[in-house]
């Protein structure tokens, strides 16, 4: 948590996690994350793309402001392990957690796993890199600013977005700062 020296953060096999915890790489923006276990098609070299397919608990701020993650592979049965009005914790099952990977701009594609019923609030918001977010048809619940930009620039790359037929909520400003998205999609 809060290692602006860090340079470099090498899984030996991120898919045999199962828990990362609150503020775990939280503001470790200079680290460039290696996932040894997860090899690039090309060339058999690792890549920035975490596979994080069996994490069954996340914490709040957990990748918060990792610059260095280019994408992440997640279950659909994430647990959020987040604060709770009373300075507890809470389990939130099948929710990415609030603030989970806010302002990791090097996030090209955002695809949610089918599963996941609740983004939280900002889970990825400031990702300004990326051009495609895909939805799961079991989201019911997209809270306050999971998406929005403008905090680190404007996202100019997405165009269109589909929100399924599932979801019941949107929060505000909850795709704040997309300037050149030109069509929403919003399936009945």
């Amino acid at each position: 948590n809060g290692m602006d020296t860090l340079e470099k953060v090498v899984f030996q096999d991120a898919s045999k996690l199962t828990y990362v915890g609150s503020y775990a790489f939280n503001g470790d923006n200079k680290a460039q994350f290696t996932d040894e276990g997860n090899l690039d098609a090309g060339g058999g070299d690792p890549t920035r793309i975490l596979d994080l397919s069996r994490v069954e608990r996340m914490g709040e701020n957990a990748f918060y402001n990792c610059d260095g993650i280019k994408g992440v592979e997640l279950s659909g049965s994430i647990t959020a392990v987040e604060t709770d009005e009373d300075g507890g914790t809470q389990d939130i099952k099948n929710k990415i957690p609030n603030h989970a990977f806010e302002s990791c701009n090097a996030l090209t594609s955002i695809t949610v796993p089918e599963g996941i019923t609740t983004i939280g609030t900002a889970a990825f918001a400031g990702c300004t890199q990326a051009d495609s977010i895909t939805l799961p048809d079991s989201l019911v619940t997209i809270e306050d600013r999971a998406f929005a930009c403008s905090i680190d620039g404007d996202n100019e790359k997405l165009t269109s977005l589909t929100i399924p037929e599932n979801v019941e909520t949107i929060g505000a400003s909850a795709f704040y700062g997309y300037t050149a998205l030109t069509t929403v999609t919003v399936e009945s």
